[in-house]
């Protein structure tokens, strides 16, 4: 197990832990990166589209109503 020290910008410090072998810290980053990437992306998805405003019951029409929401949103 790996740990690595990142102090953000405002001077927080944040500390991400990994199990594989011999990361590198540019590799910690990357990972780190990406995830905020994803969390902004659902942050907007649900924000925008609306998609937790869905009132289907099934789950095919959950899948639609987010389908066709997240479609629109791209439009």
């Amino acid at each position: 197990m790996t740990v690595f020290k990142f102090t953000t910008k405002n001077s927080r410090i944040d500390y991400r832990v990994t199990n594989k072998d011999n990361p590198t810290r540019q590799y910690v980053k990357s990972i780190m990166d990406a995830r905020w990437s994803v969390e902004v992306y659902h942050r907007e998805v649900k924000q925008n589209c609306g998609i937790e405003r869905c009132q289907a019951r099934t789950s095919r029409a959950q899948r639609n109503h987010i389908f066709l929401a997240i479609s629109a949103w791209f439009e």
